[in-house]
C-alpha cells in the first residue's frame, strides 16, 4: 500500500470488518440457504444440548453449529468420519472471526472418503 492510499482509503475496526462481512453474507442468497456435502470432524455435543463439528473435505474445512432445537430432531448422533449433508445457512461469528455454517438439518450419508484412507 502506497502512502496516500493510506490517507485516502478508510480505516476500520476489526469489529466494523466483521459486521460488514456479516451484512455480505446476510444479502447472498446462495450461502442463506445451501446444502454442504462433507466429512465430520471434531464432533463436540455440548451439556447445552447444542452440536459443534467442523465438516471438511479434501481441500477444505468449515465450522458447523447445529442449535439444541434442531439437534432434538436428528435421529442418530453422526460420528467421527461420516459422510453428512448438511443444509443451513452461513454466517461470521464476529467474536472469532470465524466463517460458520449454522445447520438446521443433517443427513448422514455413509462414510467419509477421508476416513476410508
Amino acid at each position: 500500500m502506497q502512502p496516500a492510499l493510506f490517507l485516502t482509503t478508510p480505516t476500520l475496526t476489526v469489529a466494523q470488518l466483521m459486521q460488514h462481512l456479516t451484512h455480505l453474507l446476510e444479502v447472498d442468497s446462495i450461502v442463506q440457504d445451501v446444502w454442504v456435502r462433507g466429512e465430520l470432524s471434531n464432533f463436540t455435543r455440548a451439556s447445552s444440548g447444542h452440536l459443534y463439528f467442523s465438516l471438511k473435505d479434501g481441500d477444505a474445512c468449515v465450522r458447523c453449529v447445529m442449535w439444541r432445537g434442531q439437534a432434538a430432531g436428528v435421529r442418530r448422533l453422526p460420528s467421527e468420519g461420516d459422510a453428512l449433508r448438511v443444509h443451513g445457512h452461513v454466517s461470521m461469528y464476529e467474536v472469532r472471526g470465524d466463517l460458520q455454517l449454522y445447520v438446521d438439518e443433517l443427513v448422514l450419508d455413509g462414510v467419509g472418503a477421508l476416513w476410508k484412507k
